[in-house]
């Protein structure tokens, strides 16, 4: 078991300001290199993906192990730099990725030939999270964010995360839902500003609620899978974690939370992203793992 540690940015260098301004900026801040244990517990995370997959489970059940929580409280202190030095606290909306191309999935069954379609994480209120709690502080910033691990590298030849900048997309502030259909592209003239994120392994991508993404198809068979995590988080705590009781409970002990009820969350998180799951072509309800209600059964 590593250590608790807490690191921050400027350890390493003073990314913390350029990453507020990009987050500001673009709707989006990229991350290379990320200080402390994070680096080791990565390729520990995708091992460990990998091997779930082979004995059915999905990706998101990484989370029963502690080095999934730990990585993120690690990061904490270092993460809440970026937006001011306000905590910000997961709220356990999570997932897990294991994406590899050419045919490849079929030697894991729960890998998928690409992540999720285009895509916004909450609306524009952020009234998803039926908190009431609106989605802008008085001063414009976002109260949620995803952080997304690369725990493997991340190219365009095995499905790397791409964005459509803030600057550039007039549904980033319009009213609307999560789905892309709900604020689509004023033109096609808009995709000359998609940016490819590619990222190393153990780096990240913090992003808001609002951002168009999608993970990309991975085409190239003779490419590594691209294995990544992410998770929302809420700025201050000012958003309950979805789900019922004995879920929130969980979700907030942390470390503290008992297996079984880590488990419960990542079935949670798998009914919670049926569509998507469908829409990753041939991750859903199929795979070793059984069904939707074959994922709760197990808990």
């Amino acid at each position: 078991m590593l250590p608790a540690t807490s690191v921050r940015f400027s350890d390493v260098e003073p990314l913390a300001e350029e990453a507020s301004a990009s987050l500001r900026h673009n709707g989006y801040a990229t991350i290379d290199v990320v200080p402390g244990a994070s680096r080791t517990l990565a390729p520990l995370l995708a091992e460990a993906i990998v091997l779930l997959g082979k004995r059915g489970w999905r990706p998101c059940y990484v989370i029963v192990f502690d080095e999934a929580w730990r990585m993120y409280e690690e990061l904490a202190d270092a993460l809440a730099q970026v937006v001011g030095g306000e905590p910000l606290v997961p709220i356990w909306d999570f997932y897990a990725w294991h994406v590899r191309g050419g045919g490849g999935q079929g030697r894991n069954q729960q890998a998928t030939p690409a992540g999720w379609p285009p895509h916004r994480d909450r609306d524009i209120a952020a009234e998803s999270s039926n908190d009431g709690v609106h989605g802008w502080d008085d001063e414009g910033r976002p109260r949620f964010l995803t952080v997304w691990f690369a725990l493997t590298e991340a190219t365009p030849r095995n499905g790397c995360l791409y964005v459509l900048p803030k600057w550039a997309d007039p549904g980033y502030s319009a009213p609307g839902g999560s789905e892309a259909s709900s604020a689509p592209l004023a033109s096609l003239s808009q995709l000359q500003h998609v940016r490819a994120l590619p990222m190393p392994a153990g780096g990240l991508i913090m992003f808001t609620h609002r951002l168009l993404h999608w993970g990309g198809e991975a085409h190239d068979a003779t490419a590594s899978p691209r294995i990544a995590l992410s998770n929302a988080m809420a700025r201050g705590g000012e958003s309950t974690v979805s789900g019922g009781p004995l879920l929130v409970e969980e979700a907030l002990m942390g470390l503290r939370a008992t297996c079984v009820g880590r488990s419960g969350l990542a079935a949670a998180q798998c009914l919670m992203y049926a569509q998507n799951l469908l829409d990753e072509g041939g991750g859903g309800g199929g795979g070793g793992g059984g069904g939707m209600a074959d994922d709760l059964a197990t808990t």
